[in-house]
């Protein structure tokens, strides 16, 4: 595997790459970074003993690269893709996908004229708690689903993600919701706004949003989503929950339990347990390769839910229900 660019969430999947123990790495590389990028490129390189290749055509002309971990700037990736599938290699990307459906389209038309296995870090659903209740939905334990309503609520950090918390997190809940009730959605209304951070209000970008949808089969679907700057007080980051609602019982899952929590003068230490969704999200890449199988969180699942999120802005603006799908 070779790491491109240290930007986005690299930090975590190039570290879950490093510790698994099917996976070498053997270049660090970017494509015409700013200078401070190239600067973190090379001391994760040097940290972590792989050797760093300033350009990325050297990489990807190795016959010893399988695959690419890449996080490279949002204005770039359509183009970094499509040298990269090119060059017949097989892609993890960072999350967002992108930043509009036509660059969407171009991500999965390139990877599809290539043949390669692309899956977006969409690490969520790998969470134990989700994986079990996909498996449960599928069993049929609470009938059919009539409603799904998911909470992303990250209670931390000094300020608001500068592109706001519908676009830095939205794809997680609702990748999730789509994953355990596959069903289109078809109209979609939300609400935003800046309640906590200053910069979220200088900017204009929101903190917290409320979306609701509407799928196929008339199911009803609710996400509540943002950041705050206050310490849970249950000692973790924040709420992710998820409920089912069906026509034989309600499926309720917190991807934060079971876990540990201290209390103490020092302040509110919190562990989980259970396997981490970032490896074995990873992990599940890795196999998907080497085993010739198609990897979850695929370029189109990426765009489903980058769909929602693009229409839930443009709500939010105009006060309006959206209909899917939206104009590329």
């Amino acid at each position: 595997v070779a790491i491109v660019s240290l930007s986005g969430q690299q930090n975590s999947y190039a570290q879950a790459l490093y510790d698994n123990p099917r996976v070498q790495i053997v270049a660090v590389t970017d494509d015409d970074p700013p200078a401070a990028d190239e600067q973190v490129n090379r001391r994760w390189a040097e940290e972590h003993g792989a050797p760093f290749v300033p350009d990325l055509n050297d990489v990807l002309s190795r016959d010893d690269v399988q695959a690419v971990s890449l996080c490279s700037a949002i204005d770039r990736r359509v183009a970094v893709v499509r040298k990269v599938a090119a060059a017949g290699k097989h892609i993890l990307g960072d999350k967002p996908l992108t930043e509009t459906l036509a660059d969407g389209d171009a991500i999965i038309d390139a990877v599809d004229r290539a043949g390669v296995k692309m899956m977006v870090g969409h690490n969520f659903r790998f969470n134990p708690a989700i994986l079990d209740a996909r498996e449960s939905l599928k069993r049929g334990d609470v009938g059919l689903p009539w409603a799904i309503h998911s909470e992303w609520v990250i209670a931390a950090g000094a300020q608001a993600a500068a592109i706001g918390e519908l676009r830095n997190h939205a794809m997680y809940p609702l990748d999730a919701v789509l994953y355990l009730v596959p069903e289109k959605v078809r109209s979609v209304y939300a609400i935003t706004g800046s309640y906590f951070f200053d910069n979220a209000k200088q900017s204009g970008v929101e903190d917290m949003a409320f979306i609701t949808m509407e799928m196929d089969r008339g199911i009803i679907a609710t996400t509540f989503l943002g950041r705050t700057p206050v310490q849970h007080t249950n000692g973790y980051g924040g709420d992710q929950t998820i409920r089912v609602m069906g026509t034989h019982g309600m499926l309720f899952l917190d991807a934060n339990r079971p876990s540990w929590t201290a209390h103490g003068q020092s302040g509110t230490t919190n562990l989980t347990y259970g396997p981490v969704q970032m490896s074995s999200m990873v992990e599940h890449f890795v196999s998907c390769i080497l085993e010739d199988r198609t990897p979850m969180c695929s370029p189109r699942d990426a765009r489903d839910a980058l769909e929602i999120t693009l229409a839930a802005l443009q709500s939010s603006r105009e006060n309006r229900v959206v209909k899917l799908p939206l104009p590329a």
